[in-house]
C-alpha cells in the first residue's frame, strides 16, 4: 500500500489515464496496461507533493534491491546501484563467517557458475573505491560552472516533448473526425476501421516515444539539481558520505573481479 502511494503520481498533479483495460468484449476481466500506454495529463491538478521530491523518491525506489542474508535496519550504502559487469544482475552481500561482507552476482547465487562466476571483492573494498572515486573527481574542479553534464539541453528535450505532445492531439483529433465522418455516411464502415486502426497505432507509437522521452528527462541529474548541492559536495569526506548523496551523483557501478567501473550522472573529469 505504501509503495503504491509512493509510485501514484496523481500527487503531483498529473492526471493517469488508461491503466487499466477489459481483456476483450466477452469477459469483464481487467488487465493492467503497459507504463508506455498510458495516457497522462500533466498538472491537471493542484499539486500535494513536489514533483522534484517524487521524481527523487522514484529513482530511490528503483535502486532498491533484495538482500540477502542480511537483516539490518540500514541498507547498504551501495545498495541497488552495483551490476555485477558480466551479466549485469543486481549485486547483493554475504557475509564472510561473521567478519565482512563481500560482493556477490545474484545470478551466480541463485543458479550457480553455469550462470555468471563468483566475485572476489569485500564490500568495504568496494566502498573505499568508489569514495576515492568521487573526491578525485570533485577535487579536480574548483568552479562548479564548468562541469559538462551528459544530460540534455532542458529546453530542447521540452521542445520534444511538446511535439510529441501536438502529434498524439493531432492523432485524437483525426480519430474524432473519422468518427464523426463514419456517422453523417461519409465514409463506409470498412474505411472506418482500416483508417482508426491506422491512426491508433501512429497514436501508441508517439506515445511509447514521449514516454521514453520523459523516463530518460527524469533519470538525468538537472544542472541546477547539483549547483543547490555545491556545498554537500566541497563538505564531502569518507566521513560523512551517506546513501543520497551518492544516488545523486552515481548513476551504476559495474563489477567484477579486476575491474570497478562507475558511471556517473556528470561527465567524470
Amino acid at each position: 500500500m505504501v509503495s503504491k502511494i509512493l509510485r501514484d503520481r496523481i500527487y503531483t498533479g498529473d492526471l493517469v489515464q488508461h491503466k487499466y483495460s477489459k481483456l476483450n468484449y466477452k469477459t469483464k476481466k481487467i488487465i493492467d496496461v503497459p507504463k508506455q500506454q498510458h495516457i497522462i495529463i500533466e498538472n491537471n491538478h493542484e499539486a500535494i507533493i513536489d514533483r522534484n521530491i517524487f521524481n527523487s523518491v522514484q529513482i530511490m525506489l528503483d535502486k532498491k534491491s533484495n538482500e540477502w542474508n542480511y537483516t539490518a535496519s540500514s541498507p547498504h550504502l551501495l545498495q541497488g546501484l552495483v551490476l555485477c559487469k558480466k551479466c549485469k544482475s543486481k549485486i547483493t552481500y554475504n557475509k564472510n563467517h561473521g567478519k565482512y561482507f563481500r560482493c556477490v552476482c545474484s545470478s551466480y547465487k541463485r543458479n550457480g557458475s553455469k550462470f555468471c562466476s563468483n566475485i572476489h571483492l569485500r564490500e568495504d573494498t568496494l566502498i573505499s573505491s568508489v569514495i576515492t572515486s568521487l573526491k578525485e573527481n570533485i577535487s579536480n574542479f574548483l568552479k562548479y560552472e564548468e562541469l559538462e553534464y551528459i544530460c540534455p539541453n532542458t529546453q530542447t528535450d521540452n521542445k520534444k516533448l511538446d511535439y510529441l505532445d501536438s502529434k498524439i492531439a493531432e492523432k485524437d483529433n483525426l480519430i474524432q473526425s473519422l468518427y464523426e465522418d463514419k456517422v453523417k455516411g461519409i465514409i463506409t464502415e470498412d474505411l472506418f476501421i482500416k483508417l482508426s486502426k491506422q491512426y491508433e497505432t501512429d497514436k501508441k507509437t508517439l506515445l511509447n516515444r514521449f514516454q521514453k522521452e520523459k523516463e530518460i528527462n527524469k533519470n538525468t541529474i538537472k544542472k541546477e539539481d547539483l549547483i543547490c548541492n555545491v556545498k554537500e559536495l566541497v563538505d564531502f569526506n569518507e566521513n560523512n558520505v551517506d546513501r543520497n548523496f551518492l544516488l545523486k551523483l552515481i548513476d551504476k557501478i559495474e563489477i567484477d573481479d579486476d575491474n570497478i567501473d562507475i558511471y556517473y550522472k556528470f561527465k567524470a573529469i
